[in-house]
């Protein structure tokens, strides 16, 4: 008996740990000027399905600064720029701002007033390991939607996160596989939305670490469900006063994507 309190004492913080596991794959030392190209760097370093650690007799270390070196070679200062700010329009990566020295009360209040960049400070606030238990996951998703519907694609690749965590706190098989199944439509929502960064920073990750696959059937369900959850937000839009959602993308961003899903190689 005692073993099992001890087991479900330590199940959200093991639920908590997944899920840092998995966005650890999307964000980017925040420290550096150059947020896009650090987050490139950081997605390099943290998938296996990206860095080996050796080439031969080159280390992983200077491989990755060639890759970085051919990487800035295929891309133009004002392309860089472009990145960088769509990184933190989209709710990608805010990197360091003034939201990180305000207390949770400003930040409630800021995302009372519709402000998406406190919305996502707060949510990450709930599930920081020291307040997880009395706020965590039911606290954040939420405020994870709230942004989505002004706007972030980043909530939902952070949503998806979050369905994919929760499937180490379940016990049933068939409430798992369903977990799973809502991760990856909310992967494909945000893709649908113009956003690859989450699909290919968290979702092609963990497909490879954990030798994920589906059925077409389960494909076609996922799609589905994808399309229904872009749907309904795009209706919430509507319903608050907001027009359809941009779902435009510029040449850079999408150059960035390339650049994440077939890194430069020596």
């Amino acid at each position: 008996m005692r073993k099992i309190k001890l087991l479900l004492l330590a199940l959200p913080i093991i639920v908590l740990g997944i899920w840092f596991v998995n966005t650890q794959l999307n964000i980017s030392n925040v420290e550096t000027a150059d947020a896009a190209t650090n987050a490139i760097e950081n997605v390099q370093i943290s998938s296996q399905s990206f860095v080996k650690p050796t080439i031969g007799n080159q280390s992983s270390a200077s491989f990755k600064q060639d890759m970085l070196i051919e990487w800035k070679l295929v891309m133009t200062p004002q392309e860089e720029a472009e990145q960088r700010e769509w990184l933190k329009t989209s709710g990608n990566h805010y990197g360091i701002t003034e939201y990180d020295s305000y207390d949770v009360e400003t930040l409630k209040k800021l995302a009372e007033a519709d402000d998406v960049q406190a919305m996502h400070k707060l949510a990450r606030w709930y599930m920081q390991l020291d307040n997880f238990l009395d706020y965590g996951f039911k606290a954040a998703e939420p405020l994870l939607w709230k942004a989505a519907i002004y706007g972030s694609t980043g909530a939902i690749a952070e949503l998806a996160s979050i369905q994919d965590s929760k499937r180490f706190g379940v016990s049933d098989d068939a409430e798992k596989r369903d977990l799973l199944l809502e991760s990856f439509a909310l992967y494909k929502a945000a893709e649908l939305r113009g956003d690859r960064w989450g699909s290919l920073t968290m979702k092609k990750p963990t497909m490879k670490i954990n030798n994920y696959s589906f059925s077409q059937q389960e494909e076609a369900e996922i799609n589905r469900r994808a399309q229904k959850i872009y749907n309904e937000l795009q209706t919430q839009r509507h319903e608050i006063g907001l027009g359809d959602f941009d779902n435009s993308v510029s040449p850079a961003v999408k150059k960035l994507f390339d650049i994440v899903e077939n890194p430069p190689r020596k």
